[in-house]
């Protein structure tokens, strides 16, 4: 939006200005919030953790695909919230 400045008023002018402040303010409220979604959902941990009960250096997020020593634990018998950490 182009406005020729030349035949502003003062008032006119204000009012402008006012426009864009409120306008800028409503703009950065919409952004945070934005922002503070995706900071929620980015900081949201993994629901569980799991730990090789011997081999403690074996962790699982329990995201994506389990990895082979947790399947061979659950084969062998063990529970998979017993190795909820």
């Amino acid at each position: 939006m182009k406005i020729k400045m030349s035949v502003l008023t003062k008032d006119d002018l204000l009012r402008l200005i006012d426009d864009a402040k409120k306008e800028l303010a409503e703009r950065e409220i919409r952004a945070s919030q934005y922002r503070e979604e995706d900071a929620e959902s980015e900081s949201t941990p993994p629901s569980g953790m799991y730990q090789h009960p011997i081999r403690t250096n074996l962790i699982w997020s329990g995201r994506g695909r389990a990895p082979m020593w947790m399947l061979e634990l659950l084969e062998s018998g063990y529970q998979k919230e017993e190795l909820r950490v």
